[in-house]
């Protein structure tokens, strides 16, 4: 059972009789700047690329949005602090996978609302794929790569960073002394930044007053549930498009 806390300092505008418990939103900030990680959050909004309004039937190989529903725009760098992280299993007919929710408290001056696309900026986490060996020096991975520590192709030859191959400005696999042959498939076990959306408010629109000489009203900080997504549309440092390798016929 909650106890009071009967050391609390008494104020002169509590006529209940109870201790009144004070939030500070800017302690809140604090904190997140203090213990949390540093995010890059974008303004995301649906794409309005439609046939019609009153459907929102989305036009096939729509160039608006890549075809990803979704435009992120002017992206901002703050803090957050993220907490109570789920790994909540989902089962289907083509396998499983693990949802990664996470709960996340921002700064007030941030602005999310429902699928806002969210990059924590210093961590990454890891992901395994199999690759296709492409015409030319570049292979296209699913994810922007930050490092790749492991490399082997079907016929059990290893492949070392900054020997063979190198990952260039847009995250892929670019050849530059051994290889294998084109059509050759390949495993490549590599890190790229953790990317979210916001799927559910958990805490927001939150206001109170606060009396510091005079009364006057405070937001309070906001949580969002966000969930990692799988579904990251490549682009390249221009932000233009990049477009999964072709299956090869060998």
């Amino acid at each position: 059972m909650g106890k009071i806390n009967d050391n609390l300092p008494p104020d002169a505008s509590n006529t209940i009789g109870y201790p009144i418990v004070k939030m500070d939103p800017k302690k809140c900030d604090v904190m997140s700047e203090n213990q949390g990680v540093r995010v890059r959050v974008w303004k995301t909004t649906i794409c309005p690329n439609v046939k019609r309004i009153d459907s929102a039937e989305h036009e096939l190989n729509c160039t608006v949005c890549n075809s990803k529903l979704f435009i992120d725009r002017q992206p901002i760098e703050t803090w957050a602090f993220l907490q109570n992280q789920g790994l909540n299993k989902n089962f289907q007919n083509n396998g499983e996978w693990d949802d990664k929710m996470v709960l996340a408290t921002f700064k007030r001056d941030t602005e999310i609302y429902y699928f806002s696309k969210i990059e924590l900026m210093d961590f990454s986490t890891v992901y395994s794929e199999m690759v296709q060996r492409q015409e030319g020096t570049i292979d296209h991975l699913k994810y922007p790569a930050l490092s790749c520590t492991l490399l082997i192709d079907k016929n059990g030859v290893e492949y070392t960073s900054g020997v063979d191959f190198e990952i260039n400005t847009d995250g892929d696999v670019e050849w530059i002394g051994s290889r294998p042959s084109r059509g050759v498939i390949y495993s490549c076990y590599y890190n790229y930044r953790m990317t979210y959306r916001s799927v559910q408010a958990m805490h927001i629109n939150r206001f109170g007053q606060n009396k510091n000489g005079s009364r006057h009203t405070v937001e309070f900080p906001f949580q969002w549930m966000l969930k990692l997504d799988f579904l990251l549309q490549k682009e390249d440092i221009t932000g233009s498009p990049l477009f999964a390798n072709k299956i090869l016929e060998v």
